[in-house]
């Protein structure tokens, strides 16, 4: 399944990059160094190729479903 990236904003501030977005509706908040990037600054497929694992990376970890427990019913 491809996941759906979508960059809302990019903000420097002297070496940092901060990202803001969503990845599959979820938002992420990325924070690295430009010098991190080096030339991945310098086109469009670069950055996306430098910031997609990096937004991936940033979502919250999905709950584990217990099945075994949805739907019990008990009294203390």
């Amino acid at each position: 399944m491809a996941n759906t990236y979508v960059i809302n904003t990019v903000t420097e501030q002297g070496d940092t990059l901060t990202v803001t977005g969503t990845v599959n509706g979820i938002p992420v908040t990325i924070n690295t160094w430009i010098s991190a990037a080096g030339g991945s600054l310098g086109s469009t497929i670069a950055f996306e190729n430098f910031i997609a694992p990096l937004m991936l990376a940033a979502l919250p970890s999905a709950p584990t479903v217990l099945s075994s427990l949805q739907g019990l019913n008990f009294s203390k």
